[in-house]
């Protein structure tokens, strides 16, 4: 066993890898928490690597991240996102790229989605709320409001 060598990612919890805030539009700010992917994860993803990918992989310059945001507006929490598993060219999300992009992971269309996913789940959470008390087209004007629709 002395030949074996021990892949990232591969343990039965996701390990932290960072977390931060993220000031969106007015009023919302977003909670971002970074985590490792896991084994399961792991094994599905790097049969997609390509060669060139996979010596990157090995050096620790490319790793899978699995993203949570959280939407809140004035403090608080309306919604949670959790994205499906993203390889991403460094260390940490805030310094590194999306494989294959060529900007900033925060200034991609792929986290715009995750903060506009993040935000729906909020609204229809509010939205479903004011239905609930009885006041008729709540969602379509919560929606409509947040800009969602």
């Amino acid at each position: 066993m002395q030949n074996v060598v021990k892949l990232k990612g591969f343990s039965e919890t996701r390990e932290a890898v960072e977390s931060f805030k993220h000031d969106g539009l007015e009023p919302w700010t977003f909670s971002v928490q970074v985590d490792q992917a896991t084994q399961d994860e792991y094994s599905a993803a790097y049969q997609r690597l390509k060669p060139s990918e996979l010596q990157a992989y090995q050096d620790g310059d490319l790793n899978l991240f699995v993203v949570t945001l959280e939407a809140w507006v004035d403090g608080v929490h309306l919604g949670t996102h959790v994205s499906e598993p993203v390889w991403v060219e460094g260390l940490t999300l805030t310094g590194g790229k999306i494989r294959g992009d060529d900007c900033e992971v925060l200034k991609t269309k792929w986290f715009g989605n995750l903060k506009r996913a993040a935000k729906h789940n909020g609204v229809v959470l509010l939205a479903d709320v004011l239905g609930s008390l009885g006041m008729g087209q709540a969602r379509a004007e919560v929606e409509r409001r947040a800009g969602l629709r």
